[in-house]
């Protein structure tokens, strides 16, 4: 419950980051795509500003150059013909002081108008003149720059062509220093905030004056609200998509399904070997290979639940492989220290059936350089195969040398036809016959089980011996059975079962004589 309830919280969480993310790269994006067109859109809008003033300022020095200073016909007619050269000039004329006399179009003014004063001068001396008005009997208005005594008229039609409106931001021509404006039009966009505002500036190379855009809604809040709550909407499915696939891998990586296949890859899987022992002598005469998993997360998992998992995830090959390894690599010296001490595997479905898990065992004796006989094969009467071919496998593992042993004899239900056709060298009965001879209205029955069994004149090992008085019964039936059990040893490490068997050895073998010893006798 407390998992689920952290999982979700962990998914919330996710949407509202994703959420968040979500609409920052939405609005910074949007930001940065917005600012790239305003740039584009003033580059564009300088070039033909550029332009314009450039014809401009050229009409006007030609005209000066020409010197036509008086208002008369012919000097109108050549004004005309410069004009017409210059599609973004409307109209030339000549002043006299703060009189304009004459111009292109409309010929000699019959009343001459006065001229204001101009708004200001350029640093090539250009007088810039912002819409003045009441110049001529009509109302139009125009820009007009002056020269000398020579003045221009900007098209108002070619002005209103490249001057346009846009709906997304708003633009002004201006001069450097910002306090003329020679254009300046408001856009519409469709929504406005004031969250969020975009300006840029870019200046001409040329001439002295720049343009800037201004946007009111800047970023994320410029789209409509349908398609912001559609943005959100994606947002928070993809966030808890995401946040979902993270607490699921979480939850995996604390499966012991995904921990136990990282262990094997790891090899974080390990040996124990549980010691038998001779039942009157006491030495340890083997050990049995135990596989260990301590997961950091789970603690001490037991094999009986790692390893069907294991086996169903297609991993057991490798776990197979790697007990032969490693117990041959672990016991390699003390086994070629006493060739009597035998190693126990313990062998399943998977063993039986694989004929190349015989050649690689065979393989890792030779490599490690043991005897054959020293390996034990325990098959447990637990195996769900057919007697058949646990058969033709203890045949061949004889035929390496190996030794075969029956495990756990007494929990299974096939005894007699294993006993009868499989060639064991070994028979570990289950610690049920110990618990049974404890009984009385079981001892006669399990007494005779166990005549029965010696009568096969193979090695009994009596399995889960952990009192003195269950080590005495079996001592009185059988002086040559092994023993294993908590009353001698539980599963050691490698490390410590090379001490233990050192020290024992250290013990039964006697002291060697020193000279001092010898002279005294």
């Amino acid at each position: 419950m407390l998992k689920s309830v952290a999982g979700n919280q962990r998914i919330y969480l996710g949407c509202f980051i994703s959420l968040l993310l979500f609409l920052l790269v939405g609005h910074f994006s949007t930001l940065a795509l917005q600012k790239n067109k305003q740039l584009a859109f003033s580059k564009n809008l300088l070039i033909k500003s550029d332009e314009v003033t450039l014809q401009l300022a050229t009409s006007l020095r030609e005209v000066n150059q020409a010197a036509l200073i008086e208002c008369n016909k012919p000097t109108i007619d050549k004004i005309r013909i410069i004009a017409s050269y210059y599609p973004y000039v409307d109209d030339i004329g000549i002043a006299e002081g703060d009189k304009l006399l004459c111009t292109a179009n409309w010929g000699i003014l019959e009343k001459q108008s006065q001229l204001p004063r101009h708004d200001f001068i350029t640093a090539s001396g250009f007088e810039v003149y912002l819409k003045p008005r009441d110049l001529f009997p009509s109302r139009l208005i125009r820009n007009m720059t002056r020269l000398g005594n020579v003045v221009a008229f900007s098209s108002r039609l070619r002005a209103e062509q490249i001057y346009k409106d846009t709906a997304d931001f708003s633009y002004e021509l201006v001069t450097r220093n910002g306090e003329h404006k020679f254009i300046s039009l408001a856009g519409s966009p469709a929504a406005s905030n004031h969250f969020s505002t975009l300006s840029t500036r870019l200046c001409s190379d040329a001439f002295d004056y720049c343009i800037v855009t201004y946007n009111d809604s800047a970023g994320i809040l410029a789209y409509h609200p349908l398609l912001i709550a559609l943005y959100c909407v994606i947002a928070l499915c993809f966030g808890g998509l995401i946040a979902f696939s993270v607490t699921s891998y979480q939850e995996e990586k604390r499966s012991l399904e995904f921990r136990l296949i990282r262990a094997i890859k790891r090899e974080e899987l390990y040996l124990e070997y549980q010691p038998v022992v001779h039942a009157v002598q006491h030495h340890i005469v083997g050990v049995e290979a135990l596989l260990r998993w301590k997961d950091e997360l789970y603690g001490q998992v037991s094999p009986e639940l790692f390893i069907p998992i294991a086996t169903k995830l297609a991993l057991y090959q490798n776990i197979s492989f790697f007990i032969a390894h490693r117990a041959l690599h672990d016991l390699q010296h003390l086994l070629k220290q006493d060739s009597n001490l035998m190693v126990s595997l313990n062998i399943s479905n998977y063993e039986i059936n694989k004929p190349e898990y015989l050649d690689y065992l065979h393989k890792q004796v030779i490599l490690h350089d043991i005897k054959p006989h020293q390996i034990k094969l325990e098959i447990t009467e637990r195996i769900n195969e057919y007697h058949q071919k646990i058969s033709e496998f203890a045949v061949a593992a004889h035929k390496k040398g190996f030794k075969v042993s029956l495990d756990d004899f007494g929990t299974g239900a096939s005894n007699i036809v294993w006993l009868t056709s499989i060639d064991f060298d070994e028979i570990k009965l289950d610690k049920i016959f110990i618990h049974g001879l404890h009984e009385e209205l079981k001892r006669d029955l399990f007494i005779s089980m166990l005549n029965g069994i010696a009568k096969l004149n193979k090695q009994l090992v009596f399995e889960g011996v952990e009192s003195p008085h269950e080590l005495r019964l079996i001592e009185s039936f059988d002086k040559h059975a092994f023993i294993q059990g908590w009353l001698f040893y539980k599963a050691l490490p490698a490390a410590r079962l090379t001490h233990i068997i050192a020290e024992k050895r250290a013990i039964s073998s006697p002291a060697p004589l020193t000279a001092a010893s010898s002279s005294a006798h």
